[in-house]
């Protein structure tokens, strides 16, 4: 007589976070704030907790938020971020950190665009040309009653 037993084992592999929504570009001017989007999704089976880091193009983590993602869920995160002083293209990143597993789950590289704002020019005025018909009709109003008569008292 045999005898057989069977089990289901599910393995959990916690959060797993990944960078669904995010800029391709920011552009602005030298040292000029902007505040980018970036949404995150959490593709594991259980919920946790994601910092979002942007690093400028010296590695150094310019704005960071934590927040808990559900397991299948997602959440937007709204990060201020402050561009070089200097004009020029350059590289940064962003990262999801997972912060229950201790790791990067994910990075994306976007383009920082600064440039000098364009200096205002003077806008060259017209001459204003329906000035001369408007003259002329005021001058025909004004002068036609006279009849070349001269006063007399």
């Amino acid at each position: 007589m045999s005898e057989s037993l069977s089990a289901t084992v599910e393995e959990t592999t916690g959060p797993q976070f990944s960078i669904t929504d995010y800029p391709s570009t920011v552009s602005g001017t030298p040292s000029e704030t902007k505040t980018i989007s970036v949404t995150v999704a959490n593709n594991g089976d259980t919920d946790g907790d994601c910092t979002v880091r942007i690093k400028d193009h010296n590695g150094n983590v310019v704005a960071s938020d934590t927040k808990t993602i559900t397991a299948g869920g997602s959440e937007t995160y709204s990060l201020s971020i402050t561009l070089p002083s200097e004009t020029g293209t350059y590289t940064w990143t962003i990262e999801a950190y997972n912060v229950t597993n201790d790791t990067v789950d994910d990075t994306k590289s976007f383009t920082v665009e600064v440039s000098e704002a364009p200096t205002p020019t003077a806008k060259k005025r017209e001459f204003p040309w329906w000035i001369i018909p408007l003259l002329l009709g005021l001058g025909y109003i004004a002068f036609s009653g006279y009849k070349g008569e001269e006063y007399e008292e």
